[in-house]
């Protein structure tokens, strides 16, 4: 394995395609469908990086990425938002990329790649 993902969506058909594409480019992936959720499964699994979606109900990506900077034990952990959300600004939301929908599966894999490969030599 290249390293474990975490896809955070509100949409379960993009959380699972993500997931079939992240998978088949030899990463482990771990599933979430809003920001919360995505917050708890961060700080007890520890992924090598997480792509969240700006745009979801409950606790939105912003507000999630926020957050999960603020906490010791996430503050590291690579983020890449998914952003359909007009003039959204990567460091406002104190990500580490931003990637605009719709979005090419090759650019999206690259980004990942990028992260998980920082988040590993960090360590």
């Amino acid at each position: 394995m290249r390293g474990t993902v975490l896809v955070v969506d509100d949409n379960r058909e993009i959380v699972e395609m993500l997931a079939v594409v992240l998978n088949d480019d030899g990463y482990e992936v771990l599933r979430g469908y809003d920001g919360l959720v995505a917050i708890r499964q961060a700080i007890d699994l520890q992924p090598d990086a997480i792509v969240l979606d700006v745009g979801m109900p409950v606790l939105g990506g912003l507000e999630a990425s926020c957050r999960l900077r603020a906490l010791p034990e996430t503050r590291d952990i690579p983020i890449l938002l998914i952003n359909s959300v007009p003039d959204v600004d990567r460091r406002q939301a104190m990500a580490d990329d931003l990637i605009d929908k719709p979005f090419d599966i090759d650019d999206l894999l690259d980004r990942v790649a990028a992260l998980v490969q920082r988040h590993q030599r960090g360590h």
